[in-house]
This record gives C-alpha cells, sequence and structure tokens, in this order.
C-alpha cells in the first residue's frame, strides 16, 4: 500500500505502491506505442490514489460545496471505481484502450480537482497528476508504411531466394 492509501483509508479498490506516472500509450501520428499489463495496472493504481485522495478531500469538505458538485463527484467516483474493478485482471489490462480511457480518467480527476480547490478556496497539499505522462511512451513500433515495405521484401526474399540457393 502506499502512502496515500495509509493515510486515506483506501476502500480497496485502488491501492497503489507508487505515485509514478507511465507515458502515453498513442504518441504522435502513425506511432503505436505498446503498454504491459503491469504499466497499465500501475496507472490505474496512479489515477486511483488521485481518485481516493480527492474523495477524501471531497467528504471532509461537503458543507462548502454546492449539491451538484457533489452529486457529479459521486457520480464520477463510482465510474471510476467501476472502470477499475472491471479493467484490475491481467485479461483486461491486455487492450491498450483501457490505458488509453485510464489517461482520459487522469485529465478527468484532474479537471475535478481544479473545480474542488475553485469551490473551497484552497490549493490541495497532495500531489497533482500530470495530464501528460513523464518518459518515453512504451515501445514504439515503425509506422505502418515500414512494416508494409519491411514486409513484402520479406516474401519477395523467401519467393526468389530458395530457387536461387537450389540452383548452385
Amino acid at each position: 500500500m502506499g502512502y496515500f492509501d495509509d493515510a486515506l483509508g483506501d476502500c480497496g479498490h485502488c491501492s497503489s505502491s507508487s505515485m509514478s506516472y507511465r507515458s502515453a500509450a498513442v504518441a504522435g501520428m502513425g506511432d503505436i506505442g505498446i503498454q504491459s499489463p503491469s504499466a497499465i495496472l500501475a496507472e490505474m493504481q496512479a489515477v486511483g490514489t488521485q481518485v481516493h485522495s480527492l474523495n477524501a478531500e471531497v467528504q471532509a469538505n461537503k458543507a462548502k460545496l454546492p449539491d451538484d458538485f457533489l452529486r457529479g463527484w459521486n457520480a464520477f467516483f463510482n465510474e471510476y471505481l467501476t472502470f477499475y474493478g472491471q479493467n484490475e485482471g491481467l485479461l483486461a489490462r491486455m487492450w491498450i484502450s483501457v490505458y488509453d480511457k485510464t489517461l482520459e480518467y487522469r485529465k478527468q480527476v484532474n479537471d475535478w480537482r481544479d473545480r474542488f480547490e475553485k469551490l473551497v478556496g484552497k490549493k490541495l497539499t497532495t500531489p497533482r497528476a500530470t495530464d501528460e505522462p513523464p518518459g518515453g511512451s512504451g515501445i514504439k513500433l515503425p509506422e505502418l508504411g515500414t512494416i508494409v515495405t519491411g514486409l513484402a521484401v520479406a516474401v519477395g526474399a523467401a519467393i526468389v531466394l530458395p530457387p536461387l540457393l537450389r540452383s548452385k
């Protein structure tokens, strides 16, 4: 369990051992990024830590917050818990769409945090999730055109070379 889990009494859905963020799965037009299931889980846990941290602040400041904010926040909070519960298993994390959705949730929790700070009139002391994850973007594959060209050359060589080698 991470610091925020211990300090805030995490509900057990999104425990995290670090606040580190993984890089974006898709970076730049034509590039394809690959994230391992463990990297996706780490991102889900980091976002979960942010969600639980903000939820603790929301619960502690309920009296200062308007009802429409509380309803919206509760809907978001429950949606993330459902998303996490449905995607924490290994098979679910085999799909990059889970990582992409996790990145969307990270941006959304930052938006909720900004609204919360504005309504309550104080800055939170917990670390903020970065909008763009630092570091690389997973394993980058070449552009599709490069892959197709390489495959065409390989198939051509497989067709042409065997008869040439046999004739010698």
